[in-house]
């Protein structure tokens, strides 16, 4: 419209009224496209102001970190040196020292890419607590003891890799003087990155214990009676022991087997063979039971032995099992099984006594074992105790004179297995010997202060559903869930133990039952996420339970997992205690749109360039035409037009 009034001013100059008013109004359109676009530019300065000092992470923090929120290198060198920090025990333990560090750049230098190399890193936490993670890596991962409270866990950069094929870090790259290999630390975490081929390969070295679980030496037939085969890698920092497997030639023509734990173990004929794969360290020993039952028709004196063996593809096998651990003699008595071998009753002779020996108590960590010898006469009145001559197997023997029908005597051994030996001299009043002798025995183990056995497994409350049923069931909102704590000592005498038991993946989606734990005698650490019982004795050849109780909350959050990095709220809670449980969460669906646009900062500040171009030019544009107009106007009232 405004050209044709333009074309046609020369021959009709009273058009130059429009001309006014449409100048006025583009005047008003570039005032309100001025406005425009200054708060388009406003917009562009806030995106820039985004982009260049991104918001903090909601949840960055994460108990798998050595340093949680590391930005700079200053970061760095203060966590080296906080006397109250282990982060420069945990970087020295791998070689990197202060000067390493502080030869790094400001800020973080590279980018590395889990998939471009073999690179492994570590954390403070074991992959078995996280339970999206591939059973390859879990199996995969070694085991550092930095220092008696600092355990660190070396695995594959990949395993990290859940929800993408590949992820990549922002970090520092840097050298070691000491041997010029590269090493990376990653922002916001402090995980150090190594290649794989610096990783110093420790040779497993496999550790295996069979005993019988119960604190008897004999019984009768048709008895029941426990194996239990403790195993473990026992080197820290070594690989993972590979193609493990557990055999044992049970022996059927004594035993039938009730049942066993794990009750997957395949037993074909008389062979136990359980296949293990990879074992990595651990400072205790998993466990299998073997639940037995003596065959009726034993005769009197039968001994049983039975020895397990463990091999690997690159470690040595061990066996365990055998004298005096995992033997035992059946004993009753011929002319009354439902007594003891040793009762007077038992014996046809009228003028005969009998000993028992017993190492009644075994004092650790001195070693001292308490030998009570207690002697059984069909006539009291007429033995006389003349003395009781001890062989300790180690090599000392001495007599001690007594006519007591009791004698106690200590002594002191190193670790080992030894076979003691009693023989009591007494007489018969009234009989023409002079003398006569009954001897008896004991097996004494004196083992070194071992690891212990650990063993959980899960119930369901409400529903009763308990054991491997419980852990293919999905728990609801509100439901309770008792975690059993089974802490076994083999050995053979009272040992203290603190039981600990971290939770911390657990408490994502359920509350700790407080009053229950306090019942139990519990305590929890909410700094560290644990459960605890301090200073607790574990009984020679028994189970200590314990156990505990969190509650699902109602409703279950739906928080979404911070990073692909993290396993954080991905509806499932999972617990190791000597063996890994994993329950999946019934979360609520999350509402999502399936596909989203790439919206990183550079599509953002592209759109807002973009936008911020085209408001320039149409209030450029506005502004021409008024000036335009008002050129149009001048001239025309220099020629008289108005």
């Amino acid at each position: 419209m405004i050209n044709k009034i333009l074309a046609n001013l020369p021959f009709n100059p009273s058009l130059i009224g429009q001309v006014s008013f449409y100048a006025k109004r583009l005047r008003k359109e570039e005032s309100i496209r001025r406005t425009g676009l200054i708060f388009v530019v406003l917009a562009m300065l806030v995106q820039i102001f985004a982009v260049i000092s991104p918001p903090e992470k909601s949840l960055a923090s994460s108990d798998t970190n050595i340093i949680n929120g590391v930005k700079t290198k200053s970061d760095l060198l203060k966590a080296w040196d906080n006397k109250n920090s282990d982060v420069s025990k945990i970087y020295s333990f791998f070689g990197v020292s202060r000067d390493d560090i502080a030869a790094l750049s400001t800020k973080p230098n590279t980018k590395i890419r889990s998939n471009a190399a073999d690179y492994w890193s570590i954390g403070r936490s074991s992959l078995s607590g996280f339970s999206n993670v591939d059973q390859k890596y879990k199996k995969a991962e070694i085991t550092y003891h930095i220092t008696d409270t600092t355990t660190v866990y070396m695995r594959q950069l990949k395993a990290w890799d859940i929800k993408n094929p590949y992820n990549t870090y922002v970090a520092w790259q840097g050298k070691k003087k000491s041997n010029g290999e590269t090493f990376w630390i990653v922002v916001e975490c402090g995980n150090l990155v190594v290649e794989k081929k610096q990783i110093v390969e420790k040779k497993p070295e496999l550790e295996m214990r069979k005993t019988i679980l119960s604190k008897v030496s004999s019984l009768k037939p048709g008895e029941r009676f426990s194996y239990r085969i403790e195993y473990r890698n026992k080197i820290a920092g070594s690989l993972p022991a590979n193609n493990v497997v557990i055999q044992d030639e049970l022996d059927l023509a004594h035993f039938e087997v009730v049942s066993t734990s794990p009750s997957n173990i395949p037993i074909t004929g008389n062979i136990l063979n359980y296949k293990v794969a990879s074992l990595s360290y651990t400072p205790t020993f998993n466990v299998i039971d073997i639940n037995v039952r003596l065959k009726t028709n034993l005769n009197n004196g039968t001994k049983i032995c039975n020895v397990s063996k463990m091999t690997a593809s690159n470690a040595s096998s061990v066996t365990g099992g055998g004298s005096p651990g995992a033997c035992l003699t059946v004993d009753y008595c011929p002319l009354n099984p439902a007594l003891p071998a040793n009762s007077p009753e038992c014996r046809v002779s009228n003028a005969a006594a009998v000993c028992t020996l017993t190492d009644a108590k075994i004092e650790m960590p001195k070693r001292e074992v308490s030998f009570l010898t207690k002697v059984s006469t069909t006539d009291a009145k007429l033995t006389e105790i003349l003395s009781y001559d001890y062989d300790f197997g180690d090599g000392v023997k001495t007599t001690q004179k007594s006519s007591s029908l009791d004698n106690t005597i200590k002594h002191i051994y190193p670790p080992g297995s030894y076979h003691a030996q009693v023989i009591v001299n007494y007489k018969v009043k009234g009989s023409p010997e002079s003398s006569k002798a009954a001897a008896c025995a004991a097996n004494i183990d004196i083992q070194p202060d071992l690891p212990i056995s650990r063993l959980k497994s899960v119930k369901i409350i409400d529903s009763g559903v308990e054991g491997e049923a419980a852990l293919k069931t999905k728990v609801k909102a509100g439901n309770t869930i008792e975690y059993k704590l089974v802490t076994s000592n083999t050995q053979s005498f009272d040992r203290q133990y603190d039981i600990e038991d971290y939770i911390g993946d657990l408490l994502d989606y359920a509350d700790l039952d407080l009053n229950h734990l306090s019942q139990q005698g519990g305590k929890f650490n909410a700094a560290s996420k644990k459960v605890s019982w301090t200073n607790q004795t574990l009984k020679a050849r028994e189970d200590t339970v314990k156990t505990f109780r969190i509650k699902m909350k109602s409703p279950i959050p739906s928080t979404n997992s911070p990073t692909n990095l993290s396993t954080t709220f991905d509806c499932k809670i999972s617990n190791e205690y000597g063996n890994e449980t994993s329950l999946e969460v019934d979360c609520a669906v999350i509402k999502k749109v399936e596909e989203l646009p790439n919206t990183g900062p550079g599509t953002t500040l592209a759109i807002a360039f973009t936008v911020t171009v085209l408001a320039a030019y149409f209030f450029a544009r506005s502004r021409l035409l008024a000036k335009e107009l008002t050129i149009v106007r001048h001239e025309q009232a220099a020629i008289g037009g108005i």
